[in-house]
C-alpha cells in the first residue's frame, strides 16, 4: 500500500497510509485527510494512487481557485513544466465544455498576463514550495522513480546524488526570481494555444 510521510524526520513526523484511487488532502472537513497546519490550503491537493503509479494535483494554485472554483468555468485546470537537455515547455491547461473553450482561454491567458506583470505573492511561493518539495520527496520514495532521476541526474552532468540538494534549491526561489522568469517565458508572441473539441 502506498503511504505519505509528512514531516519526515522531525518529532512531529506522521505516515498516511494512501487508499488506491484519489485521496484528498487538506485543512478542510470534506477531505479523505485532514491536515492542519496554516500552509496547508482548505482543498490542497489531490493524490491518486492508481496502477502503481502516484499522481499529485494542486487544488490550491491560483488557476484552480479563480478558473475552477470562483467562475465555474473548468473541470481542472493546472500547469505543468517539461525541461530536458533542449528548451521544453511551460503549459496551463484546463478541461471544459465546448461552449467554455474561449473564455477558459482568455482567463488562461489573462493568468499569464497577471504572473508575467505582478509574480506571486509570498504565500502563494510558499505553497508552491512546499508542493514542490513534497512531490520530489514522495518520488524519492518509489525506488523506480530515484532510479531514473538519479540516471537523469547523471546523464544532464549533475551528478546521481544531485536530487538530494533540490530542497534547498526549490527553498531559495525568491519572489524576484519567479517574476524575472515569468517576464522571460511567458511571452505573449511566444505562446501556442491548442483547443481539442469533441467530433
Amino acid at each position: 500500500m502506498a503511504r505519505l510521510l509528512v514531516n519526515p524526520g522531525s518529532p512531529s513526523a506522521w505516515e498516511i497510509q494512501l487508499k488506491p484511487g484519489t485521496n484528498l488532502l487538506g485543512r478542510g472537513f470534506a477531505n479523505d485527510f485532514k491536515i492542519t497546519d496554516p500552509s496547508v490550503s482548505g482543498s490542497h491537493c489531490q493524490i491518486v494512487v492508481e496502477n502503481g503509479q502516484i499522481v499529485i494535483k494542486d487544488l490550491g494554485s491560483r488557476l484552480f481557485l479563480r478558473v475552477r472554483e470562483k467562475l465555474g468555468l473548468a473541470y481542472y485546470v493546472g500547469a505543468q513544466n517539461f525541461a530536458g537537455l533542449v528548451p521544453g515547455y511551460f503549459a496551463f491547461y484546463a478541461g471544459t465544455t465546448p461552449e467554455k473553450a474561449d473564455i477558459v482561454e482568455k482567463e488562461l491567458l489573462l493568468e499569464a498576463d497577471l504572473l508575467r506583470a505582478e509574480g506571486l505573492t509570498l504565500e502563494e511561493l510558499q505553497r508552491a514550495k512546499a508542493k514542490i518539495i513534497g512531490q520530489r520527496k514522495i518520488a524519492r520514495q518509489d525506488l523506480g522513480s530515484l532510479a531514473m532521476t538519479t540516471a537523469l541526474d547523471e546523464l544532464y552532468g549533475l551528478v546521481y546524488a544531485h536530487s538530494d540538494s533540490e530542497d534547498a534549491l526549490y527553498e531559495a526561489v525568491t519572489l524576484d526570481q519567479i517574476k524575472t522568469v515569468a517576464a522571460k517565458y511567458l511571452k505573449p508572441h511566444a505562446l501556442v494555444i491548442a483547443v481539442v473539441k469533441p467530433g
